[in-house]
C-alpha cells in the first residue's frame, strides 16, 4: 500500500499532533446518557482524520458508538477524547469493506476503549482494548473477501 502525504505527516507528527497544527479533520461529539447505552454514528465517506469526543454526564460504566456503514479502505486516524471518569468504557464498533487499512489512534483522558473492526458478516474481526492515555497506536488490516 502506498502512503499518501497525510499519512506520512500524522506518523511522523502523531495523530495528536496533526490534529493540534489544523490537519484537516472532521469528528463527532457524543453526549453518553446512563438511558442509552449504544450511539449510531454515521461512518465517513473517505479515508482521514477524524476527531471523536465523548462527554459522559450520567453515564454506565460502558457505551458503544456503532458506525452505521462499512468504511472504505484507506488510511485513517482516530484522535480519541473521553471527559468520563476513570472506570469508563467506550466501545467503538468499526464495519470494514474488502480491503486494506490503517490506523493510528491516539487517545486523551482516562478512559478505557475497546475497538472492534470487523467484516459486516462478522465474519472476521480485529478487537483491541486500549487505556489512555496514548498517543498513535497504529494497526494494519487486511480484510478479506466476504
Amino acid at each position: 500500500m502506498v502512503l499518501d502525504p497525510l499519512w506520512r505527516r500524522l506518523c511522523a507528527l502523531g495523530a495528536a499532533s496533526c490534529l493540534a497544527l489544523g490537519c484537516s479533520t472532521s469528528g463527532y461529539d457524543v453526549e453518553l446518557r446512563a438511558s442509552q447505552r449504544d450511539y449510531p454514528l454515521a461512518s465517513p465517506r473517505k479515508s482521514g482524520a477524524y476527531r471523536i469526543r465523548t462527554h459522559t454526564s450520567d453515564t454506565t460504566a460502558k457505551s458503544k458508538l456503532v458506525f452505521d456503514t462499512p468504511f472504505v479502505p484507506g488510511e485513517y486516524a482516530f484522535e480519541l477524547s473521553d471527559e468520563g471518569p476513570a472506570d469508563q468504557t467506550v466501545v467503538l464498533s468499526v464495519p470494514l469493506s474488502q480491503g486494506k487499512y490503517r490506523f493510528a489512534v491516539s487517545a486523551a483522558g482516562r478512559a478505557r476503549y475497546d475497538i472492534a473492526f470487523h467484516d459486516s458478516g462478522p465474519k472476521k474481526e480485529y478487537r483491541y482494548t486500549l487505556q489512555a492515555p496514548l498517543a498513535n497506536r497504529v494497526f494494519a488490516l487486511d480484510m478479506p473477501q466476504d
